[in-house]
């Protein structure tokens, strides 16, 4: 349904989305699956040049539990999912992109243990603490021509953890009618890794010791917070819509710094500066439900995702823009046990940029699938 569950959540993964759509469940539920993610880019150079980069499937799994405390209004929720993803882009060494970054890739994953609770027969509240793991890798090409040498190349892999916190309000006016809002907060990783120089020019190896250099290195990344707002409403027996408005708060994407244990300041391998300077964003989702039997419901949504990253900072790396994402699955209910499916198509505009990174076109392409089992006890 485009991801519109602030307010249309009915299963234990409201704790991902809005953890007081809890209270609505009876006794406990466990509810689990994966997505694959397909993802693409194209770069064409302002000569006409094109590269592509190579072929990745990501997949995330996610696993939830909600229990009913006792008879009481009281709900009790743990999931684990991956709250911004897995994923990033991968060039060619020896392609156009090379020297403004040939690899890029994050990955999330979040331990989310919370709490709601039925003030009224109306109003509903949640609170929950977020612990994030996260991964980062890039690698980028190291021109050294001018020293009579093939490219080097420069790798870095770090991992690190972070805490926040959300909280969730679910009112319902009206068993045809639900509102709901739900803030979370924004999650400062620190990273720690190394970063490696590899097929060093012979004329720089004195200074490194050899051909390969790896150092220590460490660097902090702040994760945006995230508020939104969703209605659902039950036009009739078989028909559901809802709408969600959603802010992510990317202005925490600043700059980061990579922080050099070692550094060889003659042969200019520094601390880094990261300058990202991306800017907050509204997404809009839309989605509908229709009960074509007992039990087997259709499902469609869209989504407009507007890109955060700036021109001047736009990278290889992650060549955003804009998209349209249309959305469509198929859910069945029989007993104690529910069966979801769905997939997901991104339609991205086109996006030419001038910069000092890597001026040029860029396209992309996304496509998602998944499949979801619940079980109620």
């Amino acid at each position: 349904m485009g991801i519109t569950d602030v307010a249309a959540a009915e299963d234990a993964s409201a704790i991902s989305s809005n953890p007081a759509c809890l209270t609505r469940l009876s006794g406990r539920q466990i509810y689990t699956g994966a997505s694959g993610i397909r993802i693409s880019s194209e770069y064409e150079s302002p000569t006409g040049q094109s590269e592509k980069t190579l072929s990745q499937t990501f997949t995330q799994p996610y696993l939830f539990y909600a229990a009913q405390l006792g008879e009481s209004d009281s709900r009790f929720g743990i999931g684990f999912f991956s709250p911004f993803g897995i994923g990033g882009r991968k060039w060619s060494d020896l392609g156009l992109t090379r020297y403004a970054g040939t690899e890029n890739t994050i990955s999330t994953f979040m331990v989310n243990p919370t709490f709601a609770y039925r003030l009224t027969s109306s109003f509903s509240a949640a609170v929950g603490a977020d612990y994030m793991y996260s991964e980062a890798e890039s690698a980028t090409m190291i021109d050294q021509s001018a020293l009579g040498a093939t490219d080097g190349k420069l790798t870095s892999k770090a991992r690190g953890t972070g805490w926040g916190y959300n909280a969730g309000a679910l009112f319902t006016p009206s068993e045809n009618l639900r509102v709901g809002v739900v803030y979370r907060s924004k999650i400062k990783i620190a990273y720690e890794g190394s970063a490696r120089l590899s097929n060093i020019a012979p004329a720089l190896q004195p200074l490194f010791g050899g051909e390969g250099y790896t150092t220590a290195m460490k660097t902090e990344l702040t994760f945006p917070d995230i508020l939104s707002f969703g209605v659902m409403y039950r036009a009739s027996g078989s028909l559901v819509v809802a709408l969600d408005l959603e802010q992510m708060r990317w202005s925490r994407f600043g700059a980061s710094i990579v922080d050099l244990a070692n550094e060889v300041p003659a042969a200019g391998f520094t601390d880094r500066i990261s300058v990202m300077d991306w800017h907050d964003v509204w997404f809009v989702k839309a989605g509908v439900e229709f009960k074509v039997a007992d039990g087997l419901f259709l499902r469609g949504g869209y989504s407009h995702t507007p890109s955060p990253a700036p021109e001047h900072t736009l990278a290889p790396g992650d060549p955003d823009s804009d998209a349209q994402n249309l959305s469509a699955g198929l859910g069945w209910a029989s007993g104690r046990t529910v069966v979801d499916v769905f997939a997901l198509k991104s339609f991205y505009k086109k996006r030419t940029v001038n910069n000092a990174v890597l001026s040029g076109r860029y396209s992309n392409d996304m496509r998602v699938a998944g499949l979801s089992v619940g079980y109620r006890f």
